[in-house]
């Protein structure tokens, strides 16, 4: 069966943007799935140059998410609101990890929580059919995603 669906989508060539990409662990998942990977942003030098060897073909559209333009994108890439299949991340969880010394189940002052806002700015501005995000459990009690959830639901998407 999981072959039937890798096919599936291959055949329609779903595409796929990573944001947070990281070097490139969830494209490389993605792509197994039978997504097409079009564009990538990743902040951290090291990791971009790991992501550019393992996904040569994907464009990694920006390097700060904060800075890197929505619209932008959709004109370099040829795409329109609606067209992107998925739009798929994994911001940073330092700050809502159980994991951290001072955390105690709380989210931490750590300017990283924020990057939840730029992941709304992009699923607002590319409205893609599906929007996956893979974070830790600590997530859910943070009011930023909170309101990511909101936002999506006043988007028309189910949650």
């Amino acid at each position: 069966m999981p072959e039937l669906k890798n096919n599936f989508a291959k055949t329609l060539r779903l595409k796929a943007i990573d944001l947070f990409s990281g070097c490139g662990g969830l494209t490389e998942g993605l792509k197994q799935a039978g997504f097409e990977v079009i564009a990538a942003i990743e902040i951290d030098q090291k990791a971009r140059q790991t992501f550019k060897m393992n996904h040569p073909e994907v464009w990694l559209a920006g390097d700060d998410i904060r800075k890197s333009n929505p619209e932008c994108i959709m004109q370099e890439l040829n795409m329109s609101p609606g067209d992107l299949d998925l739009l798929a991340g994994c911001p940073p969880c330092q700050g809502f990890s159980r994991l951290r010394n001072h955390n105690r189940g709380n989210a931490v002052a750590d300017e990283r929580n924020a990057l939840i806002d730029d992941f709304l700015k992009f699923a607002v501005a590319l409205m893609p059919k599906l929007i996956m995000m893979e974070n830790v459990p600590g997530l859910v009690s943070y009011g930023k995603f909170k309101n990511f959830i909101k936002i999506l639901k006043k988007n028309n998407y189910q949650v």
